[in-house]
């Protein structure tokens, strides 16, 4: 005669289980945190040195300023703002690569009031040059001589080395003192060590050990052979 009988769960199994969750807690916390910490930051270029301001200007070309990116991590921009525009219409955010004039980023937008904020999406390389700006027929607007170069901006993530222009939209070349009014919004991804990024191998790490754990036969029943009677 056989007899089923279900196995009751396995203590080891629980305690796992238990553990797991925790784990997984503290996982998804410094994660939640650590994220929050890569909170957006704004860059005026025409920031962290004396200087005047000076209208009546043309811009009816590409306007550009050259950086180096100081901050010890990638930035991640998110946004571009012009202002100090006299005129109006259709404007295009750039972002090109110093050292081999490549288009890295460009976005589209209207200009309206004076001023445009564009949505653009690119990472600044810590060390590496970038020329960032406008390209647009926007008649005339008012720019920043700053009183020396090169200079850190306020936040002390990039290093501002002059301004060009180019009268058509390319790569700009020809150095000009006035620098367009550029506010960018960045962010600093995560430092390796840091709780966001703990946070991310933690939940690795979890997936990989609930995959290869060695899982015991829990509530499966076993046949046990009764005697005779």
């Amino acid at each position: 005669m056989k007899t089923h009988i279900a196995n009751p769960p396995y203590p080891a199994r629980r305690r796992f289980n238990r553990n797991a969750q925790r784990f997984f807690n503290v996982a998804c916390l410094l994660l939640i945190f650590g994220s929050g910490l890569a909170r957006a930051i704004p860059i005026a270029l025409d920031s962290g040195v004396s200087g005047t301001f000076i209208g009546d200007q043309s811009y009816n070309e590409t306007r550009a300023v050259d950086v180096t990116v100081l901050s010890p991590v990638d930035l991640l921009v998110q946004s571009m703002t012009l202002s100090g525009i006299g005129g109006s219409g259709n404007a295009e955010a750039v972002i090109y690569n110093s050292a081999n004039g490549s288009l890295v980023a460009d976005a589209n937008g209207i200009v309206n009031g004076g001023t445009l904020t564009v949505a653009i999406s690119t990472i600044l390389i810590p060390g590496a040059e970038y020329r960032i700006g406008f390209f647009g027929h926007l008649g005339e607007g008012t720019f920043f001589l700053p009183g020396n170069l090169p200079y850190t901006e306020s936040s002390g993530l990039l290093q501002i080395n002059g301004a060009y222009d180019s009268g058509n939209n390319n790569f700009p070349t020809f150095g000009n003192m006035a620098e367009p009014q550029v506010v960018l919004q960045v962010a600093q991804a995560p430092e390796r060590g840091s709780l966001a990024t703990l946070g991310i191998a933690g939940l690795a790490l979890l997936g990989l050990r609930l995959l290869c754990v060695d899982r015991p036969a829990w509530g499966r029943a076993t046949t046990r052979r009764t005697p005779k009677q």
